[in-house]
């Protein structure tokens, strides 16, 4: 047996050599405890093509041309493995939402009681989900912390929905719901403190809730660490980095998620936060395209839409910028130059004055 980032396990390694130039070899591998249930084979041939499917379904998860030598095949063997516990999570994590949407509340465990609330929590609308399946999934995950008081992921999901409660203004006092969060999540890693998700939420608190952007970086990073494969850590991660000032790593962050996981229900805001890397990094051009991006998999994500007006203002798009701005105030009235410099908090002054110098030009007070 051998272990593979995010605490993937390899079985049953076998491998046929037909020449030094060919070979055919198969792997097992099994998930981590948060994916029990889930094993999957590993075929490849040398040189050409490598499949991975689920070995309950015979379904195909993943596919890679590789190229290399049968004299270095355990290497290969080994590289190939690294690569899919990297990249397979999210397939595996869309598989999982499909067998227990089908499942009666009646019916699931705990864990699966946890997996069916982040699976409602983030069915409809961007990357925050819907208020009303925020209220749906904090009363899952309460249920499931009944079942078992312990239970680290349980008091985690609780920690998100009183975050995204605070974040998109869903609660009467979102301040008293940014401390639940804040709690509720160090709690989570107080239980269990390999619990990456929960440490990941710590961070996007400490970057939006706090403005402590240096601890958010070393807290996203440290979690990171745990699962490399996690798409929203490692967003967490990009927005540190993109608040601040690291735009080139931040935008190489961007480009590795969305290589990671072209379908991740974040793209909205993945690509919103590229934008804005782009536009004060100097590339107003590629920031208007990205916003434009980030519109299209999300027209009602508001901040997407505030990111677009600025990079339009900026590649001198000013009758779109003023179209845009027209739709944006309708939808969210009370947006003003107080609330860019309350949620977007820039640790360098300069990007801060530049970004509410953009939203200044259109009328923005």
């Amino acid at each position: 047996m051998a272990l593979v980032p995010g605490n993937w396990t390899l079985h049953q390694r076998a491998v046929r050599k037909h020449n030094r130039n060919c070979a055919i070899g198969f792997t097992e591998i099994r998930g981590p405890p948060r994916y029990q249930w889930f094993s999957a084979a590993l075929w490849f041939a040398l040189p050409g093509y490598t499949e991975l499917s689920d070995a309950g379904t015979g379904q195909q998860l993943w596919s890679q041309q590789f190229d290399g030598r049968a004299d270095d095949i355990f290497e290969i063997q080994d590289r190939i493995s690294d690569e899919i516990a990297r990249r397979v999570e999210p397939e595996i994590r869309r598989a999982e939402r499909k067998r227990l949407y089908r499942k009666k509340p009646s019916e699931l465990t705990v864990w699966e009681m946890l997996h069916k609330a982040r699976v409602i929590k983030f069915k409809n609308g961007h990357a925050y989900g819907s208020a009303e399946d925020n209220v749906t999934a904090m009363a899952m995950f309460r249920d499931a912390l009944a079942r078992d008081p312990n239970s680290s992921d349980a008091v985690s999901g609780i920690a998100t929905c009183h975050w995204h409660n605070t974040i998109n203004s869903w609660s009467n006092d979102p301040m008293k719901s940014g401390e639940a969060a804040m709690r509720r999540a160090k709690e989570a890693v107080d239980l269990d403190d390999t619990n990456y998700s929960a440490l990941g939420t710590v961070s996007i608190i400490q970057t939006l809730g706090q403005h402590d952007i240096a601890a958010a970086e070393a807290t996203a990073r440290n979690s990171i660490d745990m699962n490399p494969s996690d798409i929203l850590v490692r967003h967490y991660l990009v927005c540190s980095l993109e608040f601040g000032g690291k735009f080139d790593e931040a935008v190489e962050q961007c480009n590795y998620m969305m290589a990671l996981d072209p379908c991740a229900p974040s793209l909205s805001v993945l690509c919103g936060d590229l934008s804005t890397c782009l536009l004060l990094g100097g590339n107003a051009k590629d920031a208007v395209d990205y916003s434009r991006k980030s519109m299209a998999a999300d027209p009602g994500y508001l901040r997407g839409r505030q990111r677009l007006i600025a990079a339009l203002v900026a590649a001198g798009e000013m009758k779109e910028a003023e179209f845009e701005y027209a739709i944006l105030r309708k939808a969210m009235p009370a947006f003003n130059l107080d609330y860019v410099k309350r949620t977007y908090p820039f640790v360098h002054e300069k990007y801060l004055q530049a970004y509410s110098k953009y939203f200044a030009a259109v009328g923005v007070q």
